[in-house]
């Protein structure tokens, strides 16, 4: 999976790679704000991680104006301050937005990306179902007007 993450400790990051990098890619930023214009630059993210001290206001914000570039995206915020009731207001969009309660391990954040992981599968086989469905109708369609016609 492709990940960005923004922290704003240093060594966090670091401790994440070396153990899910063998399973994803990662891009690690520490300003939110050069995150925001990489990820308006390249929506290409198959979860966002969001590990902060900052205020829940400007993590609202933040995660608000990520909404409006992909209103899909997945999001996981780890924070002292933010809870899950905060991240069911802010929700408006359909984005998958999960929170882990710090202290918490990596298999709780591993376990978090593989379930999102198989979400976008899901979707994905979901969608695909669909649009074989639509072009059998389609083509069954087409031949019974043929069929009416000649």
């Amino acid at each position: 999976m492709n990940i960005l993450l923004i922290v704003d400790e240093e060594a966090f990051p670091d401790y994440v790679n070396l153990l899910l990098a063998p399973k994803n890619y990662f891009i690690v930023f520490h300003d939110p704000d050069l995150a925001l214009q990489h990820y308006d630059q390249k929506p290409i993210y198959d979860v966002i991680i969001i590990d902060s001290l900052r205020p829940v206001a400007q993590i609202d914000q933040f995660i608000l104006k990520i909404c409006e570039i992909k209103s899909s995206q997945n999001i996981i915020v780890s924070s002292d301050t933010v809870c899950d009731q905060k991240l069911l207001q802010i929700n408006k969009h359909n984005s998958s937005i999960k929170s882990l309660e710090k202290p918490f391990s990596l298999s709780e954040i591993d376990a978090l990306i593989e379930s999102l992981n198989e979400k976008e599968m899901l979707l994905n086989i979901l969608i695909s179902n669909y649009k074989i469905t639509n072009i059998a109708e389609i083509l069954e369609r087409s031949y019974l007007k043929n069929k009416q016609m000649g």
